[in-house]
C-alpha cells in the first residue's frame, strides 16, 4: 500500500485586465508558468487555479478571486501563489484584507515574480501574521495624493 501523499499544496489566482482574445491567452499563460515554476521550487501539488479575465482590481470586479476565497477554507492549500502584487489588489486596503482571508484560512501567499528580500524584525512579525507576502519596495511610486498634488 502507498502511504497518503504529505506534499504541500498551492492554489494559483491569474488576472488580466485586458479584454483582447490575444493578450488575455498570452497574459494568463505566462502567469501560470510562471506561478507553477514557483510551485515547482518550492516542492508544491498543485489543486487548481483560479482566473479573472478582462478584469479590475476593484472588491467587485475580480469573480474569480471571490470564489478562490470562497473555497479556501475547504480547500485548505497550503499556498496561494500569484504572479505579482497587482494581481490581487492596487489599493494598500483591499490588499490587507486578501491578504489577511489568505492567511486566516490558513495558506500563504506566495508572490512568483519576485524573490523574497530581506527584512527586518518587523516586516518578519508582519509576514508572520499575514502570511508569505513578499516585501516590495513601492517607495519609487507616486501615491495617489502625490499624483494630484503635481497636478
Amino acid at each position: 500500500m502507498s502511504e497518503p501523499s504529505t506534499a504541500l499544496t498551492a492554489v494559483f489566482y491569474l488576472r488580466t485586465a485586458s479584454n483582447r482574445a490575444g493578450d488575455i491567452f498570452t497574459g494568463i499563460a505566462r502567469q501560470r508558468s510562471i506561478c507553477q515554476q514557483r510551485a515547482n521550487e518550492l516542492g508544491l501539488r498543485v489543486l487548481g487555479e483560479y482566473t479573472d479575465r478582462g478584469t479590475t482590481t476593484r472588491p467587485d470586479g475580480q469573480p474569480g478571486l471571490a470564489e478562490l476565497l470562497s473555497d479556501l477554507p475547504a480547500l485548505k492549500p497550503d499556498y496561494v501563489i500569484t504572479f505579482d502584487h497587482s494581481r490581487l489588489a492596487h489599493k494598500m486596503a483591499h490588499y490587507a484584507s486578501i491578504a489577511w482571508s489568505i492567511a486566516k484560512a490558513g495558506s500563504r501567499l506566495e508572490i512568483a515574480s519576485q524573490p523574497h528580500r530581506d527584512a527586518n524584525e518587523l516586516a518578519e512579525e508582519i509576514i508572520t501574521q499575514i502570511g508569505s507576502v513578499q516585501i516590495v519596495d513601492f517607495s519609487n511610486e507616486n501615491t495617489d495624493s502625490e499624483k494630484h498634488d503635481e497636478k
